[in-house]
């Protein structure tokens, strides 16, 4: 029964570190695109990019594998919407 336990929660631990590995590099990677491409996006999609890139980062510092997964889900949906901006000026 411990030994289940046990490996319940290292699946837990695990799961939160991947998500919280995919959440920092979707972070970085937009953040970068945001340095590179700033200049051909609106002010107000840039901040608001900036902005919520902030907020999941505080979000990924938490112990709780579901606010960590909304945060990742925030930052792709910002990151998609800052492609579809770019691709449309292409």
């Amino acid at each position: 029964m411990e030994a289940e336990k046990s490996t319940a929660n290292d699946k837990s631990a695990k799961t939160i570190i991947l998500q919280r590995n995919r959440g920092e590099s979707l972070i970085e990677n937009t953040r970068r695109s945001v340095a590179e491409f700033g200049k051909d996006i609106s002010m107000e999609l840039k901040h608001k990019v900036l902005e919520a890139l902030n907020n999941a980062e505080e979000r990924l510092e938490s112990d709780d594998l579901m606010t960590i997964e909304n945060a990742v889900k925030e930052i792709e949906n910002v990151a998609q919407e800052l492609t579809e901006s770019l691709m449309a000026m292409a």
